[in-house]
């Protein structure tokens, strides 16, 4: 059976994912073994300095996802035990530059939290240009909800601007938080009214706004990532060609 372009590239995410468990897993097993050498060279040693390794190891664990529970945090309050079983929900990821976390025509699986880089969203009109929509950054969440909650094939495509280090969630995984945190529920309504504000913020930018305030609202939406993002990126974004925008940023410049 002939795999599709979309079958292909889901399967190369899936093993990324299992790549950077496995890791993981490596690291963890090195660490126990390097323990128990210690332990049987001398069996007097205390109990702390025996453990430190593994220790070091969980420490750098809460350290990555210490931004994810932040930004949850930003929404409802969570004790420790619940910041460990939200954290064992969900897996981290590495991609490269160029590289999707969604293309068009895929189904979303997965929400994600970008824990280092930058991402775009974008779609493909009927004369197959790319229409930039929106950008993720560091200490943001990124999906294409819409597939996600329903499962539906995706108008979007989610694409990596830069290396990028993201922790992402299954559909299952979230029901679990929602379900087992004791303010999981809220989490989501509080979320999801976020979105629904940002969202209807951009909509009425793009019916509203002109291309030069849309523009300012690039700026100060994103004020560190003019040096990130390439400008045809930008332009795109503001809804209008390279050259226009190069106007635009000299008017403004004035």
């Amino acid at each position: 059976m002939v795999k599709t372009e979309i079958e292909v590239e889901w399967h190369s995410l899936t093993s990324k994912s299992i790549e950077m468990n496995l890791i993981y897993l490596l690291f963890f097993l090195v660490i126990l073994l390097l323990d128990c050498k210690l332990v049987s060279q001398d069996n007097d040693m205390p109990q702390t300095a025996r453990s430190r390794h593994i220790s070091a190891f969980f420490a750098y664990l809460t350290r990555m996802y210490a931004n994810l529970i932040s930004a949850i945090e930003n929404f409802i309050r969570i004790d420790d035990t619940e910041k460990e079983f939200i954290s064992s929900l969900f897996i981290p990821k590495t991609f490269a530059k160029g590289d999707y976390l969604l293309r068009e025509g895929q189904v979303c699986r997965e929400a994600g939290f970008i824990e280092k880089g930058l991402i775009r969203y974008y779609q493909t009109n009927d004369d197959g240009e790319e229409i930039t929509q929106h950008f993720g950054r560091e200490n943001e969440f990124t999906c294409n909800y819409q597939s996600f909650l329903d499962h539906s094939p995706s108008l979007t495509a989610i694409q990596c601007l830069e290396p990028s280090e993201i922790l992402v969630i299954s559909y299952d995984n979230l029901q679990q938080l929602y379900e087992e945190v004791r303010e999981g529920q809220k989490f989501g309504r509080l979320a999801c009214e976020y979105l629904y504000l940002q969202a209807g913020s951009q909509l009425r930018s793009m019916y509203i706004d002109g291309p030069e305030q849309r523009y300012l609202n690039f700026v100060n939406t994103y004020p560190d990532l003019q040096q990130r993002v390439p400008q045809y990126y930008i332009s795109s974004f503001v809804g209008v060609k390279p050259p226009s925008l190069s106007r635009i940023r000299k008017r403004l410049a004035l």
